[in-house]
């Protein structure tokens, strides 16, 4: 109900693609579950915490596979992509982005 909300629709439907306990816990092991999916949203449970961030345009690879890749997004775009964290539970009395 509160990532619902964050995401401004109560009416998105959320499919759960990806579980370390049930899918393993390598980045191959999350790409092959995620593959080109999008948007995509990572939500991490630890302890009493729960956060996470969602990406408009899905996981993008870098060219070279041993290098990173950062998402640009022009906030003053309405077609561009979206990239943002949340929080859902220990660090603030109610979900925040």
């Amino acid at each position: 109900e509160g990532l619902l909300g964050l995401l401004g629709n109560a009416t998105t439907r959320l499919t759960s693609l990806y579980r370390t306990s049930l899918h393993g816990t390598t980045y191959d092991d999350l790409l092959d579950r995620v593959g080109d999916a999008k948007p995509i949203v990572f939500v991490i449970r630890a302890n009493k915490y729960v956060f996470g961030a969602f990406i408009s345009e899905g996981i993008q690879l870098p060219a070279d596979p041993t290098d990173t890749n950062f998402y640009s997004c022009d906030i003053f775009s309405p077609t561009s992509c979206a990239v943002w964290h949340f929080s859902l539970a220990g660090d603030f009395p109610r979900p925040t982005k």
